[in-house]
């Protein structure tokens, strides 16, 4: 019982850590977050009713962090946009397909992860799985040129 409390806190320290320090492994894969959540509730809510909390709270505040990190922060208001006269491409307004170029690429950079832009993983075999959002930025950027 002792070995076993003891056990429980080393994983519950390496699994905080994880969560603190890498949580964009768990970002774009909501089942990991529920498995873990589920984890928590059978092996540390029974068992270290405060250690088993801790890591939830953990958990909901880095969530919560994400969900926030995910609005666009303005300083000032936006623009309204600039409607254009029909539905024919020449009449759109050339700064507002600017604005909706600039908005879309920000959200696909927002999601790139530093670990997407280790050792060029873009250039070599794999590159889909490895960093699919720098790919994703790569294929918008060469569609529009």
């Amino acid at each position: 019982t002792q070995a076993l409390r003891v056990i429980r806190l080393r994983v519950a320290n390496f699994v905080k850590r994880w969560l603190t320090n890498h949580f964009h492994d768990f970002v774009h894969n909501p089942n990991l977050c529920t498995l873990l959540r589920e984890k928590f509730e059978d092996t540390y809510v029974k068992n270290e009713p405060q250690l088993g909390n801790s890591l939830k709270q953990t958990l909901e505040q880095l969530e919560g962090e994400q969900v926030s990190k995910r609005k666009i922060m303005m300083s000032q208001k936006p623009p309204d946009p600039i409607k254009p006269k029909s539905n024919l491409f020449e009449d759109f307004d050339p700064l507002e397909i600017a604005r909706q170029l600039c908005l879309f690429e920000h959200s696909i950079y927002s999601h790139i992860h530093p670990k997407e832009c280790l050792d060029q993983c873009w250039s070599k075999p794999g590159r889909d799985e490895n960093c699919p959002n720098i790919m994703k930025l790569i294929t918008f950027f060469n569609s529009i040129s």
